[in-house]
């Protein structure tokens, strides 16, 4: 700090001087500004959420106005394995007013209550009805009743693959099971199986097989393209047990005989090989197994004769070429020592098959079998 006469002169004039002064006063005005503007937009904030505040508030409707009972409601059946089978959606399907009386009409199927008998004779049944000229190839018959057939496979491999030089079987060709009128007792309808030649090819994450067996049976058919063995759901519920299956069938083997290259492999079902020093045969099967679920538990073309859920198969075994209608009767042999037992749940499948070996993809293109008149006695 200078404090000569020189410095306080100094010192004094830049006190007096008017420029300085100005600056002073200019950041002095300067922040007063900045204040009140800071403080103005506090207000303003204030102010505008307090008015959006009181905004809603005044919009909202009054509680006492709103009318918080439902307009209708939704009722669940379910069967004994917890599996939802229907919902009733009307209003007040779940609620009944006081003084008013709601009929409800469920209908169902009787668990106990099939034959596990065919003819063949009732009118077969049209699947895949339609009135398009173009997709009438999809149309084909099955016996109903619970009795279906291997034919919706073969519909999708028309409807992907049926048409052009590639095709693996024409859309114009028959299907695998149909009715005839060559019968076991001359009268009446009878079932007709015949083996078809589907070419094989790998597709995607599958394959289309060289050999297409026709198969009836009682129980459900679902397309499984993961696993064509899987589409078929054999079997229903039975309660009594069963004795003996009897029948009537005719057979002619097809020429050629192809074996698999890797039997059971839906993955590569299209690779055969020729192999004429066998011949072709059919299969006839009843097979009891036991269940844990009605609707859950069931047999496939990949365990029908090697599931341990098997408890006893009635077979034909010797089952080959017959020119004529032939009578077959063979008893049901237990498994591993097991016997019917009353407490526990069973399912009785009828498996019938044109190639015995063809869930495993092997058989004779060409080959035909006739049943009729199958029956399992209790």
């Amino acid at each position: 700090m200078n404090y000569g006469k020189k410095g306080v002169h100094k010192k004094q004039k830049a006190l007096h001087s008017t420029s300085a002064k100005w600056g002073r006063k200019l950041v002095l005005t300067l922040f007063n500004v900045a204040l009140i503007a800071i403080v103005a937009s506090g207000i303003l904030v204030a102010s505008a959420g307090f008015g959006l505040f009181r905004g809603i508030i005044e919009t909202a409707p009054e509680i006492g106005n709103i009318n918080v009972q439902p307009t209708g409601f939704s009722t669940f059946v379910y069967d004994i394995d917890g599996n939802q089978t229907a919902k009733l959606i009307a209003e007040n399907s779940n609620r009944i007013q006081k003084g008013t009386t709601l009929t409800y009409t469920i209908t169902y199927d009787v668990i106990n209550d099939f034959s596990f008998k065919v003819d063949f004779d009732a009118p077969w049944e049209l699947k895949n009805a339609t009135d398009v000229e173009a997709n009438k190839y999809q149309e084909y018959y099955e016996p109903g009743n619970g009795w279906v057939t291997s034919n919706e496979g073969l519909k999708y491999i028309k409807a992907m693959y049926g048409t052009g030089s590639t095709a693996l079987y024409p859309q114009a060709g028959p299907y695998l099971v149909t009715e005839t009128d060559d019968t076991a007792t001359g009268s009446g309808k009878a079932a007709r199986l015949v083996t078809a030649d589907t070419k094989g090819r790998y597709v995607l994450v599958t394959a289309i097989p060289k050999v297409t067996s026709g198969t009836v049976y009682n129980g459900i058919f679902s397309v499984n393209i993961m696993n064509t063995l899987q589409s078929t759901h054999f079997g229903n519920v039975c309660t009594k047990e069963p004795k003996s299956f009897k029948g009537f069938y005719k057979y002619t083997a097809g020429p050629d005989y192809y074996q698999a290259n890797t039997p059971g492999d839906p993955k590569k079902a299209h690779e055969v090989t020729l192999d004429n020093t066998k011949t072709d045969a059919p299969a006839m099967n009843a097979v009891l197994y036991e269940i844990k679920s009605y609707s859950a538990d069931h047999l496939d073309g990949t365990n029908l004769l090697t599931s341990d859920k098997i408890v006893a198969i009635a077979s034909v075994k010797d089952a080959g070429e017959r020119s004529e209608y032939t009578a077959f009767n063979v008893n049901f042999e237990y498994k591993n020592g097991k016997s019917w037992d009353s407490s526990k749940i069973y399912k009785l499948a009828i498996v019938c098959s044109s190639s015995k070996d063809g869930d495993n993809f092997s058989g004779s293109p060409g080959s035909v079998l006739y049943i009729d008149n199958l029956e399992v006695v209790f």
